[in-house]
């Protein structure tokens, strides 16, 4: 068997001037090391030891500028105390890095024994002769931005965002900052470090591919094996699903590599689903790898779903389709895009992804697309989108610029590729490999796409050879005549907001699946607080914009705050509306594709997350707290809802169901007063196909009896035996509105898990806000319209010990 060595301890790192010291210096140095965490970033080593100033907070990102421009180096002494029974045995000692950032040479024992120059793939290097019972092991990180500024000076300046020279490393593109992000170049061995031990043959790989057939399911099991022997050896491999040895094969294995593959049937498979579409079933698959004498020499072990990929591109009136089935299932994509969690990536652990993805799971969203500028997530972040049933858009690290296409970059991405492919291969969630981050629509309009070979030759040819059961798509947004097109393909409406359109224009958008929109506002006040000095704390301070990295984009907030919300009395008033504005604008947008259903395929909005506290587009900030955005965008999600526009001089009335039944109900639809006064009433039965949105009723505004838009708005709901759904429309901007003064009851229920808030009002409340400073809650719904007459409840999930003091502090506005 395999033997594992964690080499996570005991690190030190220290700064240099680039080029200053070479290897057998630092080896002899005794003085100036600090200690250093693995996996980890040398930010967050010299935040631990006080030596650098939080860059998250006020104007200290400038203060970490430094870091990026010097050479640091690791150093680690390690022993073995097993090295002469366990260690010293084996046919083959590896030590494998899973990830350096980025430029980095590594020593062992007074030896130059490799470098690594991407920061996306594990490194592995043969120590089997130099590895002693006592080690020293030291790592060198060139400063990244000298290394790609040498490169461009030979290779050429190639156009790209924020920093050209990027596009000549292998390294996440977000770090030298973005219109949401800071610029803080990270350095370190950012992933685990092991030392393993091999004997004559082990498993390399091993790839799980599934396809559906009328009666059942054929599983391929691809396995690569490794021999440390010259000759070639006997060796038997088993499959276990579930426990049970489904396969076994007598296979003969040739060094230094072999491939074999193992077709296994399924009777009666119990198939992955999407969120809302069925079970999130994942088979545990065992493969062992035996010698001739049948001893266990190595073993895999994963969880793989079976199931049916497809994206459906047809022909039709507007142009062609783009929409998934999953098991032939057509599936309506609800999601989002999303960034990396961190600035600083070895923060970002299982934790924070399982906030995140609870949130996610919450909201209603049935996908992510991870975005081409950042970085191939850990294997836990996909794992709990397998489980949660989240499927995943997955762009290669390629965005927002060209890139080289000689040989020696095409074979760097050509390695990458592989080793993701390979990685990621098993996870169901994964329903697209894309090639790139709007490469094709900013710098190949003119046709002539520095990079083009890279998205059309190399990762194509990759993902047919690994992985052929996926679809590829070479970038976002792709298709038509003009990359950006509506009738075919994906496409990113960023007509409103970064080209300063107004908010209605989404209600025209007739793309066939809109992978990114969005519409910036601040975080929630309890987040500003922590960034931003109490004397900034208005629009316009410094602090305050250095945490809007868009250009323009403080005066974007405040161009549509002035278009659609009341004048704001004071800066939390500012961020209120701010917030309500993208909340509004989400939800627009959400229900325009929904209405369009597989006309449209999806509605990706940007962004998700956050990176650090910024203003920006995300529904979660980098302190996980909620926008009110997150609760329209919950709303707009739903499996059933209703939709609501104004036509000319009337209303439509439309109800999308994303069940897979049909639903039958009452519509009740009513235009009344912000007073509260009803004045026009009418209900209808009705049926709605399954999978399907629908135009169930159209009325006039004068039918309506609708005579003033200021003060007056539509409610609808429909009322099914599954329960009720509700939505209602403002007939004006909100800042012409004329709202009554905010009145309402409350009344708290206690539950075995938190509390019942009911809230009732004679009059229509605009946003009602429930807190609870300084506790840890989940609430039902926030930041919501009171409607006259209709009582709202709200269910407020806390830790049972805690409930007593959440209700003392429950604040309901």
């Amino acid at each position: 068997m395999r033997i594992v060595e964690e080499l996570n301890k005991g690190w030190y790192v220290q700064a240099f001037d680039e080029g200053k010291v070479d290897f057998k210096e630092v080896e002899q140095l005794k003085e100036g090391w600090i200690s250093a965490k693995v996996p980890g970033d040398v930010h967050l080593d010299l935040l631990r030891e006080g030596r650098l100033a939080d860059p998250f907070y006020a104007l200290k990102e400038k203060d970490a500028r430094w870091i990026e421009e010097k050479e640091w180096w690791y150093k680690n002494e390690f022993f073995l105390d097993e090295f002469d029974s366990k260690w010293k045995e084996k046919k083959k000692v590896e030590l494998i890095f899973e990830g350096l950032d980025t430029f980095a040479t590594i020593y062992l024992n007074g030896e130059r024994i490799g470098e690594a120059d991407n920061m996306f793939i594990a490194h592995r290097f043969d120590i089997t002769k130099r590895v002693k019972r006592k080690n020293l092991l030291l790592v060198k990180f060139s400063p990244a931005i000298s290394v790609l500024k040498r490169m461009q000076a030979r290779q050429g300046r190639l156009k790209a965002a924020f920093e050209p020279a990027r596009v000549y490393g292998r390294k996440a593109q977000y770090s030298f900052g973005w219109d949401w992000g800071p610029r803080l170049v990270g350095v370190g061995i950012w992933r685990k470090v092991f030392l393993f031990g091999y004997d004559e043959m082990h498993i390399d790989w091993v790839g799980a591919e599934s396809s559906l057939s009328e009666k059942g399911a054929n599983l391929k099991i691809d396995a690569e094996i490794s021999s440390q022997t010259d000759k070639e050896r006997i060796a038997r491999i088993l499959v276990y699903l579930n426990g049970k040895c489904t396969k076994e094969e007598k296979i003969k294995v040739s060094p230094p590599l072999s491939k074999h593959t193992l077709e296994l049937r399924i009777e009666e498979p119990v198939l992955w689903y999407p969120k809302g579409y069925g079970e999130q079933y994942l088979y545990e698959l065992k493969v062992e790898l035996l010698d001739e004498e049948g001893r266990l020499l190595d073993l895999f072990q994963d969880r793989v779903g079976i199931r049916k990929v497809e994206l459906v591109q047809q022909e039709d009136e507007e142009g062609k389709s783009f929409y998934f089935k999953v098991n032939d299932v057509p599936v309506f994509c609800k999601g989002a895009n999303w960034i990396p969690a961190d600035s600083f990536l070895p923060r970002v652990d299982r934790k924070r992804y399982l906030c995140l993805l609870r949130y996610a799971r919450r909201c209603g969203i049935n996908m992510f697309r991870i975005w081409g500028g950042g970085i191939y997530e850990d294997e836990e972040f996909y794992r709990l989108c397998d489980e949660e049933g989240i499927m995943v858009w997955q762009d290669f690290m390629f965005a927002c610029g060209e890139y080289p296409e000689q040989d020696w970059f095409r074979e760097k991405v050509r390695k990458e590729a592989t080793f993701i492919v390979k990685r990621l291969k098993n996870h169901p969630c994964i329903v697209l490999w894309c090639g790139n981050n709007e490469n094709h629509w900013i710098y190949g309009k003119e046709g002539k796409l520095r990079g083009r070979t890279i998205y059309h030759d190399v990762l194509p040819s990759i993902c047919e050879k690994i992985d052929p059961a996926r679809p590829y798509w070479p970038s976002s947004p792709y298709g038509g005549k003009d990359p950006n097109a509506e009738e075919e393909g994906d496409r990113h409406n960023w007509y409103v907001w970064s080209a300063w359109q107004d908010i209605e224009l989404y209600e025209e958008d007739k793309g066939r699946f809109i992978s990114e929109f969005g519409f910036q506002a601040p975080p929630v006040m309890e987040t500003i607080k922590r960034f931003c000095p109490l004397d900034e704390l208005e629009e316009g301070s410094s602090s305050m914009e250095h945490h809007n990295k868009q250009d323009d984009g403080p005066v974007r907030l405040v161009r549509y705050l002035r278009a659609y919300m009341p004048e704001p009395k004071g800066f939390e008033e500012f961020v209120r509306y701010s917030q309500l504005n993208q909340a509004h604008a989400l939800r627009v947008m959400i229900e325009r594709c929904r209405r369009r259903k597989f006309k449209c395929g999806g509605a990706l909005f940007w962004q998700f997350n956050d990176c650090w506290p910024v203003v920006s587009w995300s529904v979660i900030d980098y302190y996980l707290k909620p926008k009110p955005a997150y609760y329209a965008v919950k709303k707009a999600f739903e499996p059933v809802i209703i939709s609501l526009v104004k036509k000319e001089d009337g209303i439509e009335v439309w109800i999308c169901n994303d069940t897979l039944r049909e639903l039958k109900g009452t519509l009740s639809l009513k235009s009344m007063s912000f007073k509260g006064s009803v004045l026009w009433a009418e209900k209808k039965s009705l049926s709605v196909p399954a999978n399907q949105s629908v135009k169930v009723f159209a009325e006039s505004l004068q039918k309506m009896r609708i005579t003033s838009s200021r003060e007056e708005f539509v409610y609808a709901s429909f009322k099914m035996e599954e329960g009720e759904v509700e939505n209602h429309l403002f007939l004006e901007r909100e800042r012409y509105l004329k709202l009554s003064s905010r009145q309402f009851e409350r009344r708290i229920y206690p539950l075995e898990d938190g509390l019942e808030v009911e809230l009732c009002s004679s009059v229509f409340v605009r946003a009602v806000v429930l807190e609870v400073p300084g506790e840890e809650v989940e609430l039902s719904d926030n930041f919501f319209d009171l409607i006259p007459g209709v009582k709202k409840k709200v269910r407020l999930r806390c830790a049972p010990e805690r409930l007593e003091e959440v209700k003392d502090k429950l604040i309901v506005m």
